[in-house]
């Protein structure tokens, strides 16, 4: 007997083929697990329906499907030709916008970690001019720790941490300190490690990957000595403190074990420093006027998510949903959601990698899609495509005034002038 097996992994779900000869089987496994479908496999009209169900799981009942045969939206912006800002030598990542004329981007290089070395710039539009402000590292093989620039680059904030790799833990593990990196001053702030590991065996530090609030008043960090069964901790400290003991624990994000570990951009600020979200379980903490929890999602489904993006104006945030095929805006003043399904060839889930953010309107929204970049009105789900050259899209980040868009084009950094009707 001759057996031939295939599998095909289609967006969230399996489909998987088992042909002998003389009897053929055929199944279908959905994308929440269980058993396969009996044989015959869905239909195309019932693979639809299954996706749009596991969509709105995640989406929200009130979805807008984006397909690129609708008609064109003649959208309130005229955009200008895409120019290449410089060239790299190395993986370029865009970060964020200081002002209307000034943002910062990382370039990464090659180590004999887990993670990239990386040097932080900051890019003057009016001058042309490049500044190297800082080096860092995310190598996790080693006790050099985490690390992250203040919004106007001249401060860093630094954790020794370490993993269980290395046996000899250094008498600075634990350590956080902010470096003035125009005075060349660094200010200690503490050491607090805690006991970790089935015995209790390892040291570890207490605080990782720190986070600086737009305004540079706060600084958040994960907190692993609250880190149990109920979920990981975060906590927030003003950038002005003079010792550990001013840190405050917000509180645990039910963290989701399914989900990759909270390592990297997993916590961010409202653009007006009074929220931040945690996106472990897509948790929002109010800091001002009182710190304490305002929102933390009721299901499962719900609490996964990737790639964070606050409105200017603080009160929605964009997210794209785990595992699924499009975005979701969540309006935190009625708790409400409204999805984006982008239906176009929508089982590769490849094709759309999260990467988005909102213009200066609160309305309209820039995305990485199907190798271009996108714009799409969130109320109405009209949209249109503003590049024509197919890449690789990645992290395009509309500038205060809504007159740039800065984005990555296969790892360099490019950038579309963008007028209003």
């Amino acid at each position: 007997m001759i057996i031939l097996i295939c599998v095909v992994l289609l967006g969230a779900g399996v489909v998987w083929y088992i042909e002998t000869k003389p009897k053929a089987i055929i199944g279908y496994v959905p994308p929440s697990g269980g058993q396969p479908f009996p044989s015959p496999p869905p239909s195309p009209d019932e693979w639809q329906k299954i996706i749009l169900k596991d969509a709105r799981e995640k989406l929200g009942e009130n979805i807008i499907t984006v397909t690129e045969s609708d008609e064109e939206y003649n959208a309130p912006f005229q955009f200008g030709m895409a120019r290449k800002l410089f060239r790299s030598d190395a993986t370029s990542s865009v970060n964020s916008w200081i002002d209307n004329d000034t943002f910062l981007f990382t370039k990464y290089f090659a180590s004999e970690g887990w993670f990239e070395d990386f040097e932080q710039y900051r890019y003057d539009f009016q001058t042309g001019t490049l500044k190297n402000i800082g080096r860092g590292s995310k190598n996790s093989q080693e006790w050099i720790g985490s690390s992250a620039f203040s919004p106007d680059g001249k401060f860093l904030v630094s954790v020794v941490a370490g993993t269980p790799l290395i046996t000899t833990a250094p008498d600075e593990l634990g350590t956080i300190s902010i470096k003035n990196l125009e005075m060349g001053q660094t200010k200690v702030l503490g050491k607090k490690t805690y006991p970790t590991g089935v015995d209790s065996s390892y040291v570890s530090s207490s605080y990782y990957y720190p986070v600086w609030s737009p305004n540079g008043k706060y600084i958040a960090f994960y907190d692993d000595e609250h880190w149990n069964q109920e979920g990981r901790g975060v906590s927030v400290i003003k950038s002005d403190a003079k010792s550990l003991s001013e840190m405050v624990f917000l509180g645990r994000t039910a963290f989701v074990e399914t989900e990759r570990p909270p390592w990297g951009e997993y916590i961010f600020w409202s653009p007006d420093s009074t929220k931040l979200f945690v996106k472990d379980s897509n948790v929002v903490f109010l800091i001002e006027p009182t710190m304490k929890e305002v929102y933390r999602p009721t299901t499962e489904e719900s609490k996964r998510g990737d790639q964070w993006r606050w409105s200017p104006d603080s009160k929605k945030v964009l997210g794209y949903a785990y595992n699924s095929f499009g975005f979701y805006v969540l309006n935190l003043d009625d708790k409400k959601k409204q999805g984006f399904l982008l239906k176009t060839d929508f089982m590769k889930g490849s094709d759309f990698s999260g990467d988005a953010d909102w213009a200066s309107d609160n309305t309209h929204i820039v995305y990485a899609y199907n190798k271009a970049l996108h714009i799409i009105n969130s109320k109405t789900g009209k949209h249109k495509k503003i590049t024509t050259d197919p890449a690789d899209y990645k992290n395009p980040r509309w500038s205060p005034d809504g007159k740039r868009i800065i984005y990555q084009k296969d790892n360099q950094i490019w950038m579309i002038q963008v007028s209003t009707k």
